[in-house]
This record gives structure tokens, C-alpha cells and sequence, in this order.
């Protein structure tokens, strides 16, 4: 059995968010809910899917801005998953302010991701990652059964997340680049926050960043 995987862009900044589950238990998370992620509920019905928690890759509000209604839909509550390097720009907003957007933060998250964390879902695997650059608290989440890793603003395809915030950081994002995302198996698939996927080898021979 394997995970069963929705990816799903929502406007008005092309994010992208994630719907998955273990195909045997139907056990399931949601990544990143962004605009328009409560959508999402039709889904979960459709797919009879018991969901465990929400994760958040960074506390940017175009990656969270559903997440504490989405939570509220449930009963009980799902728990919310967080770096908590990463608490104090939830508790900003993510700066959705700075963009018009007031974002609900009303719930706090209650999972603490660390750095080399196993989560298991149903009876599959993924991994946390400490990828600091982007945001103090960035993670991404390795499933090395599926050769997958879901890696938020860290890098895009071709491309690498902002590091123009007073809280990012340059160097940070190179190594987190370096040393936890290019050093995944090379035809692992990277599903990246916006835009569409691409891979390890892809992104070493081409990335011009890199």
C-alpha cells in the first residue's frame, strides 16, 4: 500500500495544497491549507478519509490561511503541526496584514515539529526536515517509501524561495538546500508550495541558483 496523494492550486497566489493519506488505513493530513483549502472537505468525505492533523511546511499565511477553520471542522478539532521557530510569525498574521489578509490564528499549534521526527501515518512514514532560510522555522516532509518530500518555499523548480524578509536568511537556505534537499535520492519527486513539481536531479543539473 502507499500514500494516495491530492494536490490542489488555489488562487490568488497560486499555492499549492496537499491532501494525503494511507491508502489502506485512510488515515490523512493536510499540508499547507491555503485560500480556498475548506474546499477540501468534499474531498475527505468523497474519500471517507479519518483525518489526524494539519501541517504547516512555514508560517507565511498564503501556506496556513485555512487552517484553523479547516480544524474547527472537525470533531474533535484537528491539531495543527508547526516548527516553533516559526510560532512568532504564526502569531503575526504570517503577515497576511502587510497583504490586506486578516488571517485567523485564534487556535495555536500544538504539534511541535523537530528536526529528524518520524510521523506516522496509518502505516506510512514521513520524515521531518529543519530547513531554516525561508522562515526560522521551514520544514519539509520526507516519505522515503515514495520517494517524495513536500518542500514549501524552500525551492521551486529551477528556482529557491525569497530570503528578502528581516528573518531569512541566505546562507541558512543554500545549506538547508545542500544538505537536506539535494542529498535525497536523485529521482526523488520534490512538491514544492507553488508551481509544479520537479526533482533532485533536476534541480542539480539545472537550478541556477544552486
Amino acid at each position: 500500500m502507499s500514500l494516495t496523494i491530492f494536490q490542489y492550486t488555489y488562487e490568488p497566489m497560486q499555492n499549492n495544497t496537499y491532501l494525503i493519506s494511507d491508502e489502506e488505513t485512510r488515515r490523512g493530513v493536510i499540508i499547507d491549507p491555503t485560500f480556498g483549502a475548506l474546499s477540501l472537505l468534499d474531498e475527505i468525505k468523497k474519500q471517507r478519509l479519518t483525518m489526524e492533523s494539519i501541517w504547516i511546511t512555514h508560517a507565511h499565511f498564503d501556506h496556513f490561511a485555512t487552517a484553523v477553520p479547516l480544524a474547527r471542522s472537525f470533531n474533535p478539532e484537528l491539531s495543527i503541526g508547526l516548527h516553533p521557530d516559526d510560532l512568532a510569525l504564526w502569531q503575526n498574521g504570517g503577515e497576511g496584514a502587510s497583504f490586506g489578509f486578516d488571517i485567523d490564528t485564534s487556535l495555536t499549534p500544538t504539534i511541535q515539529f523537530t528536526h529528524d521526527q518520524i510521523f506516522w501515518l496509518g502505516k506510512q512514514s514521513l520524515k521531518i526536515y529543519h530547513t531554516p532560510g525561508h522562515t526560522p522555522g521551514h520544514v519539509i516532509f520526507y516519505s522515503q517509501s515514495e520517494g517524495i518530500a513536500f518542500c514549501g518555499d524552500v525551492i521551486f523548480k529551477n528556482s529557491v524561495g525569497r530570503t528578502d524578509f528581516s528573518y531569512s536568511d541566505t546562507t541558512a537556505l543554500n545549506t538547508s538546500i545542500r544538505n537536506q534537499i539535494l542529498k535525497l535520492p536523485p529521482e526523488t519527486r520534490l512538491l514544492c508550495g507553488h508551481g509544479q513539481e520537479t526533482t533532485v536531479a533536476d534541480e542539480l543539473e539545472n537550478n541556477p541558483f544552486i
